[in-house]
């Protein structure tokens, strides 16, 4: 169970879409923009297990045509917290982390 509770936290495109969340409500077709390429069932899809540990929140307001809404709850935006930091440590460290990693590749 821990490690299933970990890699919705640190990984896989959970917490790739909980950043997007992160400022306020978002609509599905918004969340999509942010992130090309993903249809909305897979975005649904991946969003359930952040929702199922109570990371996101997902409001469906039962309209025609659809209007779903997804916003981090306090847990998930104590998460985005982590998140935003370990961005920001890749991005300062990406270039060395690529030089060594084709240093290592080459030997």
């Amino acid at each position: 169970m821990t490690r299933r509770v970990c890699r919705v936290a640190a990984g896989g495109e959970g917490a790739t879409y909980a950043r997007c969340v992160r400022q306020a409500c978002i609509r599905t077709h918004e969340l999509k923009r942010h992130l090309a390429g993903v249809s909305s069932k897979m975005l649904t899809q991946t969003l359930r297990e952040p929702e199922r540990h109570g990371i996101v929140h997902r409001e469906d307001y039962g309209e025609v045509p659809p209007r779903v809404e997804y916003r981090l709850t306090t847990l998930g935006r104590s998460l985005s917290t982590l998140v935003v930091n370990i961005e920001d440590w890749v991005t300062t460290h990406y270039s060395r982390m690529t030089s060594e990693a084709k240093r290592y590749d080459a030997a």
